[in-house]
């Protein structure tokens, strides 16, 4: 959304603390769009993260198997309490209302929800016209057409995990964000 704000600033010349609270107004997070429940304002959300991350990393670390990295072990062989503290207000896409959302490919440095436009070039066969639109900015709607001519051509792919797999993945991500009002900025 910040890098939104920024072209509408260019765009606008503008750099107003009131563009950027009109802007929020009018805004809704990805997370809220598909009814992510947040850790500690949610119970199903806190109990999702108990079970899912505190415990088995709480166990991990009194097992010694976070060795390897001395703040994280510290960090969760604290309290259940203290390590919440610091989750509190993340959003839990696996128990969001309307799946999908996540993309099939992600990488360091980006969440869960972010499209990996990187994988495309890990798509056998795949024309370089297609794989490099990934790096574009995408509206809503160009996110839906992309998929579309994506959709298009992945008969011709051959399978396997440099196949169809990867490239169903991105076709499902631009669908299911594209359909909610969303594209994307590429991110580099």
């Amino acid at each position: 959304m910040s890098r939104m704000l920024d072209q509408m600033r260019k765009e606008e010349e503008v750099e107003s603390p009131q563009l950027e609270k009109e802007f929020e107004e009018i805004s809704i997070s990805c997370y809220e769009a598909v009814g992510a429940p947040k850790i500690g304002e949610d119970d199903r959300a806190t109990a999702w993260f108990k079970e899912h991350n505190y415990e088995p990393a709480h166990a991990d670390a009194k097992a010694g198997k976070l060795d390897h990295r001395d703040d994280a072990k510290e960090f969760w062989l604290q309290s259940f309490e203290k390590c919440l503290e610091k989750h509190v207000g993340q959003h839990v896409m696996e128990l969001a209302e309307q799946q999908g959302g996540e993309a099939a490919v992600s990488g360091i440095a980006v969440q869960s929800i972010d499209f990996r436009g990187k994988m495309m070039r890990f798509v056998t066969g795949l024309d370089e016209e297609l794989v490099n639109e990934a790096w574009e900015d995408h509206t809503a709607e160009e996110c839906v057409d992309y998929a579309k001519r994506l959709t298009e051509v992945l008969p011709t792919i051959p399978d396997g995990p440099e196949g169809k797999e990867l490239l169903q993945g991105a076709i499902d991500w631009l669908n299911f964000w594209g359909s909610r009002g969303f594209g994307y900025f590429a991110w580099y």
